[in-house]
C-alpha cells in the first residue's frame, strides 16, 4: 500500500463511527452506545499506529543522516576507481536528506597529466553520471585532487 493509500485508509475508517453516532437512537442503545464508540476508535488506531511507527522510523533515518539502504560504500568506491585518471576514492560518505534522494561526498586522487590536461572537469562529470545512472544518487560531490599533493586520507581516516 502507497502512503497515500494508507493515509486514505485513516480517513474512511472514521467515516463508520460518524455514521454510527448519527444513526444510533439514544433510547435503545444508551449504554452501549460509549462502548461500541470505544471499539471503533481502538480499530481505527489499531490502521493509524502502524503508518504513524513506519514515519517515525524515516524521521529518524533521516535526522541522523544515515547511509540508505542496500547502499554499500565499497561497491561504489570499486565502481568508481576504473576511470581513466583516478587513482583512488577516500573519504566517502553517503547518506540521504530526505527519502529517495541520496547524498555521495568523495575525495578523488587523479593523475597529476589530469590535472594539467584540463580534464578534471570531463572526469567530474563522468562520475556523477556514473552515480546517477548506477546508483540512483541523486546529488554528489567530489574533491579532486592531485595524487603528488601528499596523503589526505591519514587526516581523514
Amino acid at each position: 500500500m502507497r502512503p497515500s493509500q494508507k493515509d486514505f485508509a485513516g480517513f474512511a475508517g472514521r467515516k463508520p463511527g460518524k455514521l454510527f453516532w448519527e444513526t444510533c437512537p439514544d433510547r435503545r442503545y444508551r449504554r452501549y452506545r460509549l462502548y461500541r464508540l470505544i471499539v471503533l476508535s481502538v480499530l481505527i488506531a489499531v490502521m493509524i499506529i502502524p503508518r504513524a511507527i513506519s514515519l517515525l522510523r524515516e524521521v529518524f533515518s533521516v535526522l541522523a543522516e544515515s547511509a540508505p539502504k542496500n547502499t554499500h560504500v565499497s561497491e561504489i568506491r570499486d565502481h568508481l576507481l576504473p576511470f581513466d585518471g583516478v587513482r583512488s576514492v577516500h573519504d566517502v560518505h553517503v547518506w540521504q536528506l530526505t527519502r529517495g534522494a541520496p547524498v555521495f561526498t568523495a575525495h578523488v586522487k587523479v593523475d597529476p597529466a589530469l590535472l594539467a590536461t584540463g580534464r578534471s572537469d570531463l572526469l567530474l562529470e563522468e562520475l556523477q553520471d556514473c552515480l546517477t545512472d548506477n546508483f540512483d544518487v541523486a546529488h554528489s560531490t567530489f574533491q579532486i585532487e592531485s595524487a603528488e599533493a601528499g596523503e589526505c586520507e591519514d587526516a581523514h581516516a
